[in-house]
């Protein structure tokens, strides 16, 4: 009797047994799956079927970690193997699936875009041509769904033209993932005055004598020249051929008392003002101190307050 029902109930167990080993249906998915992360969970990578209660806990078991950016394929008997170890379950699994982690790519072309538009807002308004002398390196650097990765671009020298070399650094969060180079080619330029004829030495450069010109800008020479409102009336200190830039080694302002001119000097009293008219013996300009010969052919010290204006110094005037 006991032998009989041991026959009875080992195919029963067996059968209950059976259906519940094969509770769970798995049909890997056939195009290549990308991963938020290193950790590959089933349902990412799977369809699953079947009992309920084991589709929801099979869903989140761990099939492998990705040990980097590359592309790996998982295939039926790795999954049978994580379900085992986790869940201790058996289940059907069909196919095979290609799997690789998600990743921010920066291309060379990007990463020196970003060092080139930086430079541009360095620059302001000013003319550049800019050309890449070397690449960046380019990086994939793994994407984590809470932290961004943030781009610092940091020009590692003062200057503008040149070459103007750029570190770019990967962070996230204030951890450096990594970092690369760039160099610019940076040539500069700008609109200066420069004089459309000949010019005597002591002529003074009228409006008409002035054409912009486009000039570069070399390294170490700095933006030393002149505007073209700073231009008109500047007295030429020596010959300048036509088409010569205009700066301070070929030109200064026009003075306010020239000499050789005649001025009116005037001499404050507190109570009264006396005014009297005198030839400039020296040139300067508001604010300087000049020499006058007044009419009665005596030399005095003064400053100048405006055009063909000296104030007499008080000093003076006691002698």
């Amino acid at each position: 009797m006991y032998s009989l029902s041991l026959r009875i109930l080992v195919p029963v167990v067996l059968l209950l047994s059976s259906t519940w080993l094969t509770a769970l249906e798995v049909r890997l998915l056939e195009d290549e799956q990308v991963i938020l992360g290193p950790t590959v969970p089933l349902a990412a990578i799977a369809e699953l079927s079947g009992d309920q209660a084991l589709v929801e806990r099979a869903s989140d078991v761990s099939i492998r970690r990705l040990p980097d950016l590359g592309s790996y394929t998982i295939d039926a008997a790795e999954v049978h193997a994580a379900l085992r170890r986790h869940l201790r379950i058996h289940a059907q699994v069909q196919g095979s699936v290609v799997v690789r982690q998600a990743r921010e790519d920066f291309d060379a072309q990007r990463l020196n875009a970003y060092a080139v538009d930086h430079l541009h807002d360095r620059a302001a308004d000013r003319q550049i041509e800019v050309q890449v002398s070397r690449d960046a390196t380019a990086f994939a650097i793994p994407a984590i769904d809470a932290d961004r990765v943030e781009v610092r671009v940091e020009p590692l020298t003062d200057a503008w033209w040149g070459d103007v070399p750029y570190r770019i650094r990967f962070l996230r969060g204030e951890h450096e993932l990594a970092r690369t180079l760039v160099v610019l080619n940076v040539q500069a330029w700008r609109e200066v005055p420069a004089v459309s004829r000949d010019i005597r030495r002591g002529e003074i450069i009228s409006l008409h004598d002035v054409v912009m010109q486009r000039v570069s800008v070399a390294p170490g020479r700095g933006e030393d020249g002149m505007s073209l409102e700073d231009a008109i009336g500047q007295v030429a200190l020596r010959a300048i051929p036509a088409g010569t830039p205009l700066g301070p080694t070929y030109a200064r302002p026009r003075p306010d008392v020239a000499q050789g001119s005649h001025v009116l000097l005037i001499y404050d009293g507190g109570g009264f003002t006396l005014a009297i008219h005198a030839e400039a013996l020296t040139s300067g300009r508001i604010g300087d101190t000049v020499r006058v010969r007044a009419e009665h052919g005596r030399s005095m010290e003064g400053e100048v307050i405006g055009p063909n204006e000296v104030r007499l110094r008080e000093k003076t005037a006691r002698r």
